[in-house]
């Protein structure tokens, strides 16, 4: 199974870029608002551009999930086994 990560680029810029991350189930989208007021507040304070870059992680439709039957139990540090 691979998994298919595709980058959104919010600004290009210098230096390392800032790049934000998704959790499941949503996608880049989520950091819209988040990343127009990082942009907006270093510009306001005149400082140096630096990227701004989204991931959307998608996993293969094959992947499985669990049903609306399956029971998770939380294990460790987020880790979840399913019945």
């Amino acid at each position: 199974m691979a998994l298919t990560i595709e980058n959104h680029v919010y600004r290009e810029g210098e230096g390392i870029p800032l790049i934000l991350v998704h959790g499941f189930p949503v996608d880049h989208r989520m950091w819209d608002r988040c990343a127009t007021a990082l942009m907006e507040m270093s510009d306001a304070q005149e400082c140096t551009q630096y990227p701004i870059w989204a991931l959307t992680c998608q996993a293969p439709a094959r992947a499985s999930a669990p049903t609306g039957g399956q029971r998770c139990a939380r294990r460790g540090r987020g880790a979840s086994r399913c019945a």
